[in-house]
């Protein structure tokens, strides 16, 4: 089913349907996956093998085959983020350059944390837009490219764990 490309009216503010079923498909799986990994059988499985494989094992859980299940999830995951992210940029060599994105908002999120995650996108969104309307001028252009991972860097000094992430300290 296409979808129209007329931009829809919200008001002074107006939207391309593409961009709004996009965010839709986003939020309709986010909020699935965070239902399956804290209420499903399953997915608590697979949060108690992430945590402590051994644990897992010694309580009678196959750890393969929630191995297994999570590289099948990440496969469904990975070419839904290509579906949305083609419809919305279109699909060319540069489409890859959007995951390396991935990177500097889970660290500012915090490696443990989903929550941690969109915070971390809003702000990366926040912070490449600020960098692309106000150093660009002054630079000459291509400032929303590095910007994120200055301040990753930033936050890696000052708090590694992330926004939200938690601290954890081991002695070995």
């Amino acid at each position: 089913m296409p979808i129209d490309d007329s931009p829809l009216a919200f008001g002074p503010i107006t939207l391309p349907p593409i961009q709004l079923v996009g965010a839709l498909v986003s939020i309709l799986f986010l909020a699935g996956f965070t239902w399956f990994f804290i209420k499903s059988r399953v997915g608590v499985a697979m949060r108690a093998v992430a945590d402590n494989q051994q644990v897992a094992m010694a309580m009678g859980i196959n750890v393969q085959r929630y191995f297994a299940i999570a590289w099948g999830l990440a496969g469904i995951v990975s070419a839904l983020g290509g579906l949305v992210w083609g419809a919305l940029l279109g699909v060319d060599v540069h489409l890859a350059l959007v995951g390396l994105k991935v990177f500097p908002v889970v660290i500012l999120g915090g490696l443990d944390s989903i929550g941690g995650a969109i915070v971390g996108g809003l702000i990366v969104g926040i912070v490449e837009n600020l960098a692309a309307g106000y150093l660009d001028p002054i630079v000459g252009g291509g400032t929303k490219d590095f910007a994120p991972y200055v301040l990753m860097i930033l936050m890696l000094m000052v708090r590694p764990y992330g926004i939200f992430g938690k601290r954890r300290i081991e002695r070995v």
